[in-house]
């Protein structure tokens, strides 16, 4: 465990509206797919009108996983939820206006520090409307410090 007072920073999630509307252009599109293999038949339609109904259901239903994590300036990060890892931000990391896809190399206890070639990572997605803004720009903000440091 990284010692509590390095890490500044706690960021929580909340629920996206953006990884909803991706989910359904994603079902959208597999709908019209669907569609265009089968043709136009009373089956299709029915089948069709089933399957939107039920996926738009399981997106409003679903509840996101939660992230949770303490981090620091110099790239320290420790996850809580969805699941526990405690290492470093990635420069493999990336971020956009929308979405941030989050590489956390993890830390290896036993590694007497040396370099380890095929460190693990984990990948965390979060989305521009799952924190605040400060939160988002202080994610951007170290992922470029990983990135050119």
């Amino acid at each position: 465990m990284l010692s509590s007072n390095a890490l500044n920073y706690n960021i929580q999630s909340t629920a996206s509206i953006i990884a909803k509307i991706l989910a359904i252009i994603v079902l959208l599109l597999s709908t019209i797919i669907l569609f265009l293999l089968w043709g136009v038949g009373w089956f299709s339609v029915i089948f069709l009108i089933v399957y939107m109904s039920a996926s738009f259901f399981l997106v409003y239903s679903l509840k996101p996983l939660p992230f949770t994590c303490s981090l620091s300036e110099t790239g320290n990060i420790e996850v809580d939820q969805p699941l526990q890892v405690v290492g470093n931000i990635s420069s493999r990391s990336f971020y956009n206006g929308w979405i941030l896809f989050l590489c956390v190399e993890v830390a290896d206890k036993l590694l007497i520090k040396g370099q380890q070639h095929d460190k693990p990572r984990k990948w965390f997605v979060v989305f521009y409307d799952n924190v605040t803004e400060e939160e988002y720009r202080l994610l951007a903000r170290i992922i470029n410090s990983a990135r050119w440091g």
